[in-house]
């Protein structure tokens, strides 16, 4: 149903994480990944909605996961930024519901820092 391909950027003074999904079914969950160190989360959806709703998920070890504190709830092609009290996760992971037989998305999570990169 769903796979995932990360790539880690480096930039002088700022670290980047990108991690991208390509969603194509009726329901299922992403891969979860490791966004502990960004202080800012954004969330690309593009691609056919059939219909569904892409949620976004957290834990702290990566096997139990909650909806996030502030309801991520996208049902069209948008961006949206992570509300500030859902960071400081482990991990996070988009979850595809009610999705239709034609749904094809990609759902591209990218995380930077302001720290200096270690």
């Amino acid at each position: 149903m769903a796979f995932s391909t990360t790539k880690n950027l480096t930039r002088p003074m700022k670290a980047v994480r990108v991690a991208t999904y390509t969603m194509n079914d009726t329901a299922g969950n992403g891969a979860a990944e490791n966004f502990a160190d960004c202080d800012r989360i954004t969330i690309q959806v593009t691609g056919t909605f059939a219909s569904g709703i892409i949620s976004l998920q957290v834990s702290n070890d990566g096997t139990n996961f909650v909806a996030a504190p502030t309801a991520v709830s996208i049902n069209a092609a948008g961006v949206v930024a992570v509300a500030e009290n859902s960071l400081g996760f482990l991990y996070y992971r988009p979850v595809l519901a009610s999705g239709g037989s034609t749904t094809a998305l990609t759902v591209t999570f990218v995380g930077s820092s302001s720290r200096a990169a270690g």
